[in-house]
């Protein structure tokens, strides 16, 4: 019980205590001749408990502390954590618009979804390099396949009438962007030196580099 309710309780209980008085010396006073009813002792003692009455309620009003009541349990402050600042990163689910999510949760997506080649375009070009052009046949077999490349961000070409045109540091990939809401808010405001992961399906390679169209990003670090 809480110090405000022990003055409530005292309170009410004056207030009970002094009707309970009044009232005695109302029917003395009614039955008894010559009885005083402002100057008897119950009527002295109902001016003491009205009295104690509005102590016990100024006490509850100030929430003072009760003299014969235990003293309140101590109360626990609740303190939140405050949540780990994660660095931020952005993943494009569609080509229609933006989402945060877990790396790791869009890529079991992309796995699931898309078939991936396991090569690097390092190795493709290398691979279109060492063979003959009808040995070169067997490259026909990545196209359209998936690949995830990660990279230092070279340039970011100008948009065209579809697409904007993407290099790393390392000649290797070239990447077509494709879709105009993720050139404008994001393609546009990166920088040369960006750490960037993108996913894209293989359209072409060559003696030169692998090209990858209808990129997205998977991920970038400032």
């Amino acid at each position: 019980m809480r110090h405000r309710d022990y003055w409530l309780w005292s309170g009410s209980a004056s207030v009970a205590l002094c009707a309970a008085l009044l009232s005695v010396a109302g029917v003395l006073y009614a039955t008894k001749a010559h009885f005083s009813f402002w100057a008897n002792g119950f009527t002295i003692s109902a001016y003491a408990t009205i009295f104690i009455a509005l102590l016990c309620f100024i006490g509850a009003i100030r929430e003072l502390a009760f003299p014969f009541a235990a003293k309140d349990p101590p109360r626990q402050r609740i303190r939140l954590a405050r949540p780990q600042q994660n660095e931020a990163r952005m993943h494009f689910v569609t080509h229609d618009a933006m989402h945060l999510h877990d790396p790791r949760e869009g890529a079991r997506k992309l796995e699931a979804e898309r078939v991936f080649t396991s090569e690097t375009p390092k190795e493709l070009v290398a691979a279109f390099k060492g063979h003959t052009s009808a040995q070169r046949q067997i490259l026909v077999e990545y196209i359209h396949q998936w690949i995830r490349v990660s990279g230092t961000l070279n340039d970011v070409g100008e948009w065209t009438d579809s697409h904007s045109r993407v290099t790393f540091r390392d000649s290797s990939v070239v990447m077509i962007f494709k879709d105009k809401n993720v050139f404008d808010h994001l393609l546009s405001i990166l920088r040369a030196g960006d750490r960037i992961t993108v996913v894209g399906q293989i359209e072409r390679i060559d003696s030169i580099a692998v090209q990858i169209s209808d990129c997205e990003i998977e991920s970038f670090h400032g």
